[in-house]
């Protein structure tokens, strides 16, 4: 492998946007942001193709995406229905092998 390949190898998982406090919605509905993630290479450009997969941790509810796959600008996104009680939601967003695998997100569910 040349140095050069090695460069552009992925190596970064990290939270864009959507985690908590800003994050707040009523049980049972759609909250308004995704949770975003960005996959980034050894020297910070963004990665493209590259499988995220996004899962309920805690309080229930529903992903829009489970399998993600990065974008032209390395991210990939999903959007949590909260679950029926109140409290704290988590989400997690995991690709193997990349530092900061995984980013935990927090959301509140309210009645």
């Amino acid at each position: 492998m040349r140095h050069g390949d090695a460069l552009k190898r992925v190596s970064t998982i990290e939270k864009v946007s959507g985690d908590s406090p800003a994050q707040s919605g009523t049980v049972g509905t759609r909250l308004p942001e995704p949770f975003v993630v960005v996959v980034k290479d050894a020297t910070g450009n963004p990665r493209s193709g590259v499988g995220v997969v996004f899962r309920v941790d805690a309080g229930g509810g529903t992903l829009t995406t489970v399998n993600g796959v990065t974008d032209a600008q390395g991210q990939a996104q999903t959007t949590l229905t909260l679950g029926a009680a109140s409290g704290v939601n988590t989400v997690s967003a995991a690709s193997p092998g990349l530092v900061g695998s995984p980013i935990v997100f927090n959301a509140v569910g309210v009645t």
